[in-house]
């Protein structure tokens, strides 16, 4: 994690400040004396600096000590204990502005780490599915149960996970929803393959890890059938067959494989239905067709028995027209014929009843 406290500059101690030459000769020898004329002293004759036996500090960085003790002493005196070189000042001098300058720098850090800190935490965060920060495919075999275990990582704070299959949330349980959660697919069957499972972060969905499943199962064909055809009529047999991997057809005709003669046969196949279309059936074509699936996990057979009809004897639609117009005819030319007769008829029918 992010530290707590931050140190700045050398470990151990800050850098002394400087003192005034007024408070110079009561200091402790640990503390630099600065004089105004350092920055303007350059002259080649400054005296050079010796080291004192006592204070381990350059002579030179105690002025006017001797000439203290010696109030006799002459200029030649004074002129040994004259101020620093120009040198000694500017080395000084620039240890106290990096000094400054690094206490400057401890209130710039601070902002800095914290944004940092910050944006670790909002876009650090990942997930992983069974050791998977990526999408990825899961193949297993049908009947076998499925765990998948979604995990946070990344992240100092607790995070709510969601589960989706496809694009339904699935229930979880309180103790199954932060920082890990795990769900199981018992048994995994044939529905089940290709079906997508996301595990997504609660706060920022855009942050998920999809699972495809891939379940692998024998053919599974649908039951037998009889089918009834009519001579001289077309007929297809449909063979649905599910399997994962795909298989492939096999046509055969009283267990015998099916000779495919192109302008009687067709065979069209897609990867979960098979189907033979036959043209024009005959009696020769009566028997049991078989569909055999076969894939790399086993075979799966369908069977269709067929029975092929006598043809049905068809009336020609023209006479049958005619026929009906003729009848019609007929019966309104004798209703005009004999329209004063039935006149009569009613005119005796009506006075008979008064």
């Amino acid at each position: 994690m992010f530290p707590t406290s931050f140190t700045c500059g050398r470990p151990g101690s800050a850098p002394p400040p400087p003192s005034s030459p007024s408070s110079s000769s009561s200091s402790s020898s640990s503390f630099f004396f600065f004089s105004p004329s350092c920055r303007a002293s350059g002259s080649s004759g400054s005296p050079a600096v010796r080291r004192s036996t006592h204070s381990g500090l350059p002579s030179t960085e105690r002025p006017m000590l001797k000439s203290r003790a010696s109030p006799g002493g002459a200029s030649a005196t004074r002129s040994r204990s004259a101020w620093p070189s120009s040198a000694a000042c500017r080395h000084r001098l620039g240890s106290s502005e990096m000094a400054q300058k690094s206490s400057l720098a401890v209130p710039c850090a601070v902002p800095v780490l914290v944004v940092c800190f910050l944006a670790c935490v909002a876009t650090g965060v990942e997930l992983s599915v069974n050791n998977h920060a990526a999408d990825f495919t899961l193949s297993t075999s049908s009947g076998t149960p499925i765990s998948l275990s979604c995990l946070v990582q990344n992240s100092s704070q607790a995070e709510e996970l969601l589960w989706y299959r496809e694009d339904g949330q699935v229930d979880l349980k309180d103790g199954n929803k932060v920082n890990i959660s795990n769900i199981c697919i018992s048994p995994a069957t044939e529905t089940d393959n290709g079906v997508t499972f996301t595990c997504k972060l609660m706060r920022d969905q855009s942050i998920k890890v999809s699972v495809i499943l891939d379940v692998q199962f024998p053919p599974n064909v649908t039951e037998d059938e009889t089918v009834n055809a009519e001579e001289d009529k077309d007929v297809t047999l449909t063979c649905n067959a599910k399997s994962n991997p795909q298989g492939q057809a096999t046509w055969y005709k009283n267990d015998t494989i099916l000779t495919l003669q192109q302008d009687r046969y067709q065979v069209y196949q897609t990867s979960e239905v098979f189907q033979l279309s036959i043209t024009n059936v005959a009696k020769s074509d009566n028997g049991t067709y078989t569909c055999e699936v076969k894939s790399s996990l086993g075979t799966g057979r369908k069977n269709f028995h067929l029975i092929v009809e006598d043809k049905k004897p068809v009336f020609p639609m023209e006479a049958v027209i005619a026929a009906v117009v003729v009848v019609t005819l007929t019966v309104l030319f004798g209703i005009v014929a004999q329209k004063d007769k039935i006149f009569k008829c009613f005119k005796k029918s009506s006075e008979t009843a008064l």
